[in-house]
This record gives C-alpha cells, structure tokens and sequence, in this order.
C-alpha cells in the first residue's frame, strides 16, 4: 500500500512488539519522524525534535523514510548524540541503497549494537505472500542475521488490517505466525474508506480484536492526529484538517487503555516553542529577485509544514454606511514558481483571503503568469475593517520549494479605488487548532505516564 493511500486514510492502525526490555506496565508513546537527511534540512531539526518528544512525554521517536545515502548519515549522526529510543524505517524493496533484506538486517544489527538506542527497525508496506525476499524461509534467514548480530534488536515489518487482512497472519497454520510471534511485528492498517470520518467503535473493535488474536505479543495503535484525506482534495479548507478534540483525545485513549502503546504521524511538535520556531528562515520575508513585481512570496527547498503561508496583507477601513451592504473588489497579478514534480501541485496553493474566507485559489503552477479578478461581498458592522491577503499557501508537509510573484494589487469598495498599504506576513493557518491537538496529546500522554 502506498503512503498516498495512507495518508488519505484518515486513521491509520499500528500493532507491534514492545522490546520486552521495555517492561510489561510501560507504553509505548511513538513520534513519527520523517528523516530527511543533511542536505535538505528538513523542517524540524533534531534538537527540537527531542525537546518536543520530552514535553509532549512521549519515550521513543521514529525515523522514517531511510531513501538515500543523506538520510542513512543522518540517521549515524542521531544515533551518535540522541537520548531517546529510536525506532528506524526502511521500504521493501530487496535492493534499496544497493542492499538486499538481509544486508540491512545487518546493517541494523551493527548499528544498534554501536548505538544501543536504536531498539527496532521496521519495513514498511510489507505484503509477505507478495514479495519473494520475504517468504518464510527468507523472513527466518533475515532474523538469523539480524540475531546472530543483537537478538534485542526488534524487527518490524509494517503490514496491514482492513485492506489486506493483515490479522491472517496470526490464525493457525499461517507459515508467518511464529515467525512473527518471534520477530516482533507492527501492523499498520488503512481505516476505512478515503475521508471517512473516525468510527471510535471501530476503532475499539480493532483494538480488542488485536488483544484477542495478536496477545501476549504486546501491540501499539498507530494514528493519524489529523485528518489528511481533508487536506489532499483539491479545494478542501486547511480547517477541516483537524478532529475534534474529543475524538482525538478517545483515539489515544483508547490505544493507550487497551493496547501496549500508541504512535503518531504528522504531529506539530513545532508547537513545543513556536516563538523560536517562527524566527526560522522559511518564515522571513524573501529577497524580490524581480524588478516586474512588487513582491516575491516562497520558499526555499528544504520543506514547510502544514499550513505553512507567506503573505501580503493590508487592513482596509470600510466606509461608515452600516445600512448598506458594501462590495469589495480585488484584482492583482501573479507569477508562479514551483519545482517540477508530479507532487508539488498538492503542496503549494495560493489564495486571495477577505477577512479569513478563500475567496480565490488555486494550485501553484510552474511559471504561470496571469490576471486575477476577485470580487466579494461584505456586511460588516459600523467601523469595521476588511482585511485582504493574497499569499502562498503550503497545503501538506513536503520537502519542495516554490515562489510566488505578486504586483498591480488593486482594490475597490463600491467601485471606488482603495489605497491600501500591503506588507509581508507569514505563520501557520488555524494556529489555535495545532495547538489544541499538540496539547490534547501532551495531556493524554502525560497521563500514562513514563
């Protein structure tokens, strides 16, 4: 299954062994962390990462996606300085990186033996009867290599529930069953149908059917904070990202309450010290690099978060006619740049903005120049304000770059020219929903304690 899926899942379900090192009363609390590797930076340094894991009281952090050669060192650099428990991540290809199945159970081996904090390393996206490196015989030669090396070291291939009935492995007479029972095994389900809103008695059916099949193999419950099928959709508002707070906060409980443990994907640990984090470069202003425009709005490659926006936003005094509604018109130009990717097109959008409602958008294109004609409509009390932005939007979490060029703003209110003043600004959208959700996991979190 690939990650897009996933990520459109809305709730995603992880069951796997906890090191019986870590004791039978400890949970298991899990950031997920997509490593990115020295060149690029990443959004989230490991420093803050580690100060974030610690607030939020969460005991183990893991580092996914190892792709290339920057991402194994990144990986060794960690490894070298950090005080958390590390949980690392590969694909399931047999020749990533030049390495077959068995040359990174080695690898692993090694490495955790040099740097005891790295007590698992998981294979994601697992289908055992599809690839042949992971039929039974070569699932027991992996472990063989990876025990003859450090047994302690937890292998964790990453399968799925309601999609590939992932469970089957468990029942009598599986070949994988006491390969698994052994190994140590995560198990990483889709929830239901793209968009889907959470079913919390789904979700509690799933966990106690896992107590049933999996146990006494400790397992962990793997979600999504967010709701990242509401983010893809073409037009869908950032708002409905988010679940509501007490459905998050059932999700976790439920998971920590009848499972071994929980872990998280696409947590805003950001939020641990937003006053440092929004002194970062991704949120000053850009140098304009073209004299044909007034403003330049981007960012560089390296990555922004979710709802990550730069901005030109000018506050307009409406006349002092309460009984008549009054009409505001915005016209501008733009020019767009953004990295050729199949993907950017998801991660950048950019937008007109009247007193918080979209009234324009659309995707970032790759040098794209044209006119845009706004009009919209305002009933706004006596002395009031409209506040008009025109910005770059990073609608997901990605590791592209992409600018916007901005001129010729012009407004009017009943067809009469505005002279507003436009100034830059930047942050992140619906910054009191990210932080309602990082303080709903701290919480909970800090309630299971160690």
């Amino acid at each position: 299954m690939s990650m897009a899926r996933a990520l459109a899942s809305g709730l995603v379900l992880l069951l796997g062994f906890v090191p019986h090192g870590l004791g039978a009363q400890k949970k298991l609390k899990i950031i997920e962390y997509l490593v990115r590797g020295p060149s690029g930076g990443g959004p989230v340094s490991h420093e803050d990462m580690t100060k974030a894991v610690n607030d939020l009281g969460a005991n183990m952090l893991s580092l996914n996606m190892i792709k290339g050669p920057d991402q194994l060192q990144e990986l060794e650099n960690i490894l070298k300085t950090t005080t958390i428990d590390i949980r690392a991540a590969i694909g399931t290809g047999n020749n990533r990186l030049g390495k077959t199945q068995k040359d990174w159970a080695k690898y692993f081996a090694e490495l955790s033996r040099a740097y005891p904090r790295l007590k698992m390393y998981r294979v994601d996206d697992l289908i055992p009867d599809k690839h042949p490196w992971f039929a039974p015989d070569e699932m027991k030669e992996i472990l063989a290599v990876k025990n003859r090396i450090n047994p302690n070291l937890k292998f964790v291939p990453t399968l799925y529930y309601d999609v590939r009935n992932g469970m089957q492995f468990w029942e009598e007479g599986n070949p994988y069953k006491q390969i698994f029972e052994c190994a140590g095994f995560a198990y990483w389900a889709a929830y239901g149908p793209r968009k889907r809103d959470v079913d919390l008695a789904e979700l509690e059916g799933y966990i106690a059917r896992a107590r049933q099949i999996v146990h006494p193999t400790p397992f962990i419950s793997g979600i999504y904070p967010l709701r990242y099928g509401r983010c893809v959709k073409p037009g869908g508002p950032l708002r409905e990202l988010f679940h509501e707070p007490e459905t998050l906060r059932r999700m976790l409980e439920l998971s920590l309450e009848g499972g071994d443990g929980v872990s998280l994907w696409g947590m805003p640990v950001w939020m641990c010290d937003t006053n440092s984090h929004f002194r970062r470069a991704e949120y000053q202003p850009m140098q304009n690099d073209d004299a044909g425009f007034d403003f330049k709005l981007g960012i560089a490659r390296g990555g922004c978060h979710m709802g990550w926006y730069h901005a030109v936003t000018a506050k307009i005094p409406l006349p002092n006619e309460p009984d008549r509604r009054k009409t505001l018109a915005v016209s501008f130009s733009v020019r767009d740049n953004r990295e050729k990717s199949d993907y950017t097109y998801k991660y950048f959008i950019k937008q007109c903005v009247v007193n918080d409602e979209v009234v324009w958008e659309a995707n970032v294109q790759d040098d794209g120049t044209e006119t845009v004609r706004v009009a919209t409509s305002t009933d706004l009390p006596e002395g009031r304000f409209a506040t008009v932005s025109i910005r770059l939007l990073g609608r997901l979490r990605g590791n592209e770059g992409a600018s916007l060029y901005v001129k010729d703003i012009d407004v009017k209110i009943d067809d009469k020219p505005a002279a507003p003043d436009f100034a830059f600004n930047s942050g992140i959208v619906h910054l009191d929903k990210w932080m309602e959700m990082y303080n709903i996991v701290k919480t909970v979190f800090r309630k299971y304690g160690g």
